[in-house]
């Protein structure tokens, strides 16, 4: 007999018979830190690729180690009541496009046609758009040379994504930038986006900002976060 859980997804004995996917915030979270627990792992599965097929009980015990299949699906209500997760109708799906193509789209989808790269943890460019590749390693540079300040903050964001403590600087033509730590277990990257308008705290030229604060990504641009979070852990992780 089937059990409704959230108001959106039912699980019965074997299979949860909806889709999982997980919200912008949820994409947030999971990348927000390296520290592995429940709620990431079940996230980053989904993103990996379990949330394009209705995901069996048992998949989420192996993800989380928990046996208990009713503490899964307490785990799971509290993911949807938190808004980091849903229980959708329709599988979430990727463009079939080539990798490069779709990721080089997808981030500029996620900083609204505006100048952002994409860093590794050495400070080369992993990808760019609505910049040259020349501003697009200044830009990746910047972001490793706060990486020690990025990286502290990435150990201590345990709760949520909006614990992080953002990074923020003026590049040398006047545009502010916020660096966003990725973690991909091990891993890390820089997500370097144009500062969303409307803070009350403006930098000035050469300064360095440290608030308890990250802005989260706009809300019409969400979707395309968690696709730039299911391509990077598909691409680095595997897919599940």
């Amino acid at each position: 007999m089937a059990e409704a859980t959230t108001n959106d997804t039912v699980i019965d004995a074997d299979v949860i018979r909806a889709y999982l996917v997980p919200s912008g915030a949820g994409a947030e979270f999971a990348c927000a830190s390296n520290r592995r627990d429940a709620r990431r792992n079940i996230l980053w599965g989904l993103l990996r690729g379990a949330a394009g097929r209705p995901v069996p009980l048992a998949r989420l015990a192996e993800w989380t180690g928990i046996a208990d299949r009713r503490e899964i699906r307490t785990l799971l209500f509290r993911l949807q009541r938190d808004g980091w997760l849903n229980g959708d109708l329709e599988p979430f799906t990727m463009p079939d496009d080539p990798y490069d193509e779709v990721l080089m789209s997808t981030l500029g989808e996620v900083s609204g046609g505006q100048a952002a790269v994409l860093a590794n943890a050495w400070g080369l460019t992993v990808a760019h758009a609505a910049c040259t590749r020349e501003q697009a390693q200044r830009l990746a540079l910047a972001a490793a040379a706060l990486s020690p300040l990025v990286r502290t903050t990435g150990r201590d964001a345990t709760e949520s994504a909006l614990a992080h403590i953002v990074q923020s600087f003026r590049d040398r033509d006047g545009a502010e930038f916020v660096v966003r730590p990725i973690y991909l277990e091990s891993m890390a990257f820089f997500l370097v986006l144009p500062r969303e308008q409307g803070h009350d705290e403006a930098a000035t030229d050469a300064s360095l900002h440290r608030g308890p604060r990250l802005d989260p990504i706009a809300e019409e641009r969400s979707a395309a976060f968690v696709r730039l979070m299911a391509l990077l852990s598909r691409r680095y992780l595997g897919e599940c």
